[in-house]
């Protein structure tokens, strides 16, 4: 597993070009590259109506993000460090930290949790 510190760069919260409810988070490592997490689905398919409704994985989701960083709002996310834990260099961001604090945040166990 590889660490790195990172600088959030820019926040998404909102639909994608499919109707999806998701968010990603742009982040910058110490030597300039960028990577994102994020993408999951935060909503879920209604049962009584057509068309989509929010999900308890969404908010868990957003509250588990915002309590890692830990600020208060989505907005203030901007500008915060964290430590990020990836398989490989060039593999996906599968867990974000704080950067002074050692609890992480695996948000593919946090959506299995919720999805079964």
């Amino acid at each position: 597993m590889i660490i790195h510190n990172a600088k959030i760069v820019k926040t998404t919260l909102g639909f994608e070009d499919h109707g999806i409810l998701t968010f990603f988070i742009e982040c910058e490592f110490e030597q300039g590259s960028r990577q994102s997490f994020g993408g999951f689905r935060l909503d879920a398919p209604s049962k009584n109506e057509d068309g989509w409704v929010g999900h308890a994985f969404g908010i868990a989701c957003v509250r588990k993000v915002i309590d890692t960083v830990g600020v208060d709002k989505w907005e203030d996310l901007k500008g915060r460090y964290l430590r990020i834990k990836k398989s490989g260099y060039n593999g996906p961001i599968e867990e974000i930290a704080n950067i002074m604090e050692d609890n992480w945040l695996n948000l593919k166990l946090l959506s299995d949790s919720y999805r079964k």
